[in-house]
């Protein structure tokens, strides 16, 4: 399993934040997860393979519309 290497979970009224962000950026707002994946290219080639959306660098849109971005594990 991969780890989970930060989440970001931007506001304590959500409602409130969609609207927000939804006006402002014209985006959605959510939980955004990053998971630390040891060969990026592959993992990103196979999420959109499962027909994710690609959304900009590495971060994708799953089938049920969650943004999870994907990030090489560092090498100690």
């Amino acid at each position: 399993m991969d780890p989970i290497l930060n989440a970001e979970i931007p506001a304590s009224d959500l409602a409130r934040a969609i609207a927000f962000y939804q006006q402002w950026l014209r985006v959605n707002q959510g939980v955004r997860i990053y998971l630390g994946v040891d060969n990026l290219e592959t993992r990103l080639a196979r999420a959109l393979e499962a027909d994710a959306e690609l959304r900009f660098g590495a971060e994708i849109r799953d089938s049920e519309g969650n943004r999870i971005a994907l990030q090489a594990r560092a090498v100690l």
